[in-house]
């Protein structure tokens, strides 16, 4: 800005004749008007995919009250046309219209409807709330992964303004930040596939090997495919390298891997104790289904010590806010392997939740070094 301003200054006193100040005025007015240009037509481009649907924001609305009916009306009234609302819920089932939206059931509905249908946003809009029943709400929606804010009107004592934003042109404040928004999603999408493809092009040799060496040990598939919770905890397909005998695979994990397991062929516990079984994951990687880094994916009925970890863990399922990952920051701190106690899927999340809210790309970097340089095996991997 200073070095443009000394410019100016010297073209429009003749401080200097090395420049022409009519080339220096015509070349800010191009600038000026292809910058105009190309700001009213990426306006009427984004308008315009968001009247098709392409691009939208699915937002719901949780209250039903006269607070609801206002937030619902200037939300149709703003001139935000991607905003679009997709259901109204309430902490209890009430047929009362709002405006032209009914009741789409209670905070149950809403968390089953969330799983299977896109959401980015949940506005609060429940008058009255204790800030205990407000806590235990926020706590409840949190395993998703939305942005949570709390409609203004609701509020009558001042916030922190770095907790407020706007939504279209309607305050809100900020409860619950899903934790990849905006660019962060984009890089962390550019982390997966570009590395993911790097990675994957360099280990084909290794795989091709190893799958080679695994149908010459025992009769059988190559690889062994698991249904396991992935992003906002859908299931999904995630692939490894079989290490069981074939007939003695478990594809619901009802019984893990324990030290010396007989079902584990001999090639198949050097698999697992260096970690080579899980390279096929970046075959879910480059489909999208995982990330190189995040929460390990756990199959369905995982447990620790005979209790299933959505019992044992409050809220686990908020280690579903972002895809699950290869490797990740409770494995290569030494969570892995046999989950005997409770503790270790205690410690395990909470090294999963810290990962997600301190995600950064160098965090990722530091994780996928300490993987490569000793978080490949250990003594409780096996």
């Amino acid at each position: 800005s200073v070095f443009l301003a000394m410019f100016f200054i010297g073209f429009a006193f003749k401080i200097t004749d090395e420049y022409s100040r009519v080339w220096l005025i015509s070349w800010v007015s191009l600038v000026v008007v292809t910058l105009s240009a190309v700001r009213v037509y990426m306006g009427h481009l984004v308008r315009k995919m968001a009247a098709s649907g392409q691009l939208s924001r699915k937002v719901i609305v949780m209250g039903m009250g006269r607070e609801a009916k206002r937030l619902l009306s200037r939300l149709e009234q703003t001139a935000f046309p991607w905003i679009h609302v997709v259901g109204v819920f309430d902490t209890a089932i009430d047929d009362e219209p709002s405006g032209a939206h009914f009741s789409s059931g209670s905070v149950d509905d809403l968390l089953a409807y969330a799983r299977h249908n896109q959401v980015d946003d949940i506005i609060i809009a429940l008058p009255g709330l204790s800030e205990e029943h407000l806590r235990v709400l926020v706590d409840r929606l949190e395993v998703l992964p939305v942005n949570i804010t709390l409609s203004l009107d609701l509020i009558g004592v001042p916030v922190d303004r770095n907790a407020v934003s706007a939504y279209g042109r309607l305050p809100v404040v900020n409860m619950k930040m899903r934790p990849l928004e905006g660019w962060l999603q984009v890089v962390k999408f550019l982390e997966d596939r570009i590395l993911g493809l790097i990675i994957f092009t360099l280990i084909s040799p290794v795989m091709a090997i190893i799958a080679v060496l695994i149908k010459l040990e025992s009769p059988g598939p190559v690889f062994f495919k698991q249904d396991r919770y992935g992003f906002n905890n859908r299931l999904i397909k995630v692939y490894k390298f079989r290490t069981m005998y074939s007939d003695q695979t478990d594809a619901n994990a009802e019984k893990l891997a324990t030290r010396n397991d007989p079902r584990i062929t001999r090639l198949g516990r050097f698999l697992r104790r260096t970690s080579l079984d899980e390279l096929p994951q970046f075959i879910n990687v480059l489909k999208g289904d995982m990330s190189i880094v995040g929460p390990r994916p756990h199959a369905l009925k995982a447990s620790a010590a005979g209790r299933l970890y959505d019992e044992v863990v409050d809220n686990y399922a908020k280690r579903h806010r972002v895809k699950p990952g290869i490797t990740g920051w409770a494995q290569v701190m030494g969570w892995r392997g046999e989950t005997d106690t409770e503790e270790k899927i205690l410690k395990r999340v909470e090294y999963d939740l810290d990962y997600i809210e301190h995600w950064s790309l160098s965090f990722d970097l530091k994780i996928i070094l300490q993987t490569i340089f000793g978080g490949f095996s250990g003594r409780n991997a096996f």
